[in-house]
């Protein structure tokens, strides 16, 4: 009888390990992949309501509508809407439930949540990537902070750095699209001194709470604009994913340091037999081989990979297409081997992500088609840390600018 019982338990355990592998469930959490084919915006399918998804059945893939409370928007592309875990969104100063897509009580009811969440200069609040109760902010006194969340408080007290303290007039972070690298160790800074025009860059140790160098970068400088001070002619600064890599996007070409600002190299590709590189829309990005790339949209050619480990070697492309992509995210830290690219024009209106497998080959899982406005440019879709969810910016079909999700509709 306890052979008979322990068969049948066995059975049962062999009928329900039965199927698919952990691996195959996961990725069915995916939109299928497939190639990239000229689609016109599909104007007959329905805009989500409050709690009332859509599903794209071409895509077979589910869109909803975040039930925000003011006019503010996701970021732009290199800025994490997710917290680590994935339970709380971020648009503008608000924070959000990220499964109800609804206010958080942290911020609801605020009538100045910006004070709430630690008073941010502009879109300068970042996301740890390692404590999701934890968050950076280079706040309007240009003090760089942690906030923290405890439970329905946020701790705003712990100053990391004081730059006027230390000497300095104006700070920025990047400007706008500078990222805090994987282990939450290390971010740049963009700095002026008082009465110098100089444009210093700083590097700062958050886990040794410590400045580790600063140096100057004179191919930009900065200017008074409207009676305030702005970075002239650089684009961002950025540390990469692996704080290994400095990177610095100008207008006219980008470049890769290592992480003491030495061994500068220019990221460059070749097109119709001369070198070439520019400023443009990118991220940092891990490929399937945990090799850190840059991952950028050239315009007129399409999406290109560089090597930050091999930075002398020639630009990949991985999309070659005049509709290549408009905007790329790699803010998928979680799931290595893929870039996120939001495409514009008619017939390429899309979010979707791109493998990173260095073949030249257009492999990719297509989230949603944008529904964007014509001359509309902001969609900024990106990703969840672990790749899954798209988060983007649309009129679709109404004169006021709304945030969705998408995913797959399984």
């Amino acid at each position: 009888m306890l052979l008979k019982n322990i068969t049948l338990i066995g059975m049962v355990i062999l009928f329900l390990g039965c199927g698919e592998s952990t691996e195959e469930k996961s990725e069915k959490k995916y939109p299928s992949t497939t190639t990239l084919i000229k689609r016109d915006t599909d104007k007959t399918l329905t805009r989500p309501k409050t709690n009332n998804p859509t599903i794209d059945k071409v895509l077979n893939t589910k869109i909803e509508l975040i039930n925000k409370s003011d006019g503010y928007i996701s970021s732009y592309p290199k800025v994490q809407s997710w917290n680590q875990d994935m339970t709380l969104l971020r648009i503008g100063h608000r924070l959000y439930n990220s499964t109800k897509l609804e206010e958080s009580p942290l911020t609801k009811g605020i009538p100045n949540s910006y004070n709430t969440i630690c008073s941010p200069n502009g879109d300068y609040f970042r996301w740890s990537n390692q404590k999701a109760n934890n968050f950076f902010v280079l706040n309007s006194h240009i003090k760089f902070l942690r906030g923290t969340i405890n439970g329905n408080h946020i701790d705003c007290n712990q100053i990391l750095y004081d730059f006027k303290e230390h000497g300095y007039e104006h700070a920025e972070m990047g400007p706008y699209e500078g990222n805090i690298d994987n282990q939450d160790q290390y971010v740049t800074f963009v700095v002026k001194e008082y009465n110098d025009d100089t444009l210093y860059i700083l590097l700062f140790d958050i886990i040794a709470n410590k400045e580790v160098w600063v140096e100057p970068f004179y191919e930009g400088e900065w200017v008074k604009n409207n009676n305030r001070w702005v970075v002239n002619v650089l684009d961002w600064v950025s540390v990469s994913q692996s704080g290994k890599y400095v990177l610095i996007n100008t207008p006219k070409a980008m470049y890769r340091y290592d992480i003491n600002f030495e061994n500068r190299v220019k990221l460059q590709l070749e097109w119709k037999g001369k070198k070439y590189s520019q400023g443009g829309h990118g991220d940092v990005c891990f490929d399937v081989n945990n090799q850190e790339l840059f991952v950028q949209n050239i315009g007129g050619l399409g999406v290109y990979s560089f090597n930050l480990d091999k930075p002398n070697e020639d630009g990949i492309p991985l999309l070659n297409s005049p509709y290549g992509g408009g905007h790329v995210s790699c803010r998928n830290t979680k799931r290595p081997g893929w870039a996120y690219v939001t495409r514009e024009e008619e017939g390429y209106r899309d979010v979707f992500a791109l493998k990173l497998d260095g073949t030249s080959k257009e492999s990719v899982q297509i989230f949603t088609q944008t529904h964007k406005k014509e001359g509309y440019h902001e969609t900024y879709g990106a990703p969840s840390p672990d790749g899954k969810l798209v988060i983007f910016n649309s009129h679709w079909g109404i004169n006021k600018i709304d945030t969705f999700i998408a995913s797959d509709k399984n």
